[in-house]
């Protein structure tokens, strides 16, 4: 079984390479929000949590390091739209996605 499931506690290991000290700053407030967010205690806790980890996750897709010189399209918009989208879908379907191996 997975190390990181069975351990008492949960470390995860990311190769920096490439990234700023901005971005690694937003990995591990996103962390921070996603385990509040699991861990809350209220309601508004709850609510609070899960709107920071989105604005998290937002910031830090909007600083990516992906560049395509070929287009004048905004590539960072049209991915956080397209993510936007497929929440959407699983917000309003009766059905989630499981990404447990």
């Amino acid at each position: 079984m997975n190390e990181l499931l069975t351990s008492k506690n949960f470390i995860l290991k990311l190769n920096p390479n490439g990234l700023t000290e901005q971005h690694k700053r937003l990995i591990r407030y996103l962390n921070i929000y996603i385990l509040k967010t699991l861990n809350a205690d209220s309601e508004q806790e709850y609510f609070q949590c899960t709107e920071d980890a989105y604005k998290m996750l937002t910031a830090l897709i909007k600083q990516t390091n992906f560049r395509d010189s070929s287009s004048n399209i905004k590539r960072t918009e049209q991915a956080l739209e397209l993510a936007l989208d497929s929440v959407r879908d699983l917000i309003y379907s009766k059905d989630s996605d499981i990404y447990d191996n």
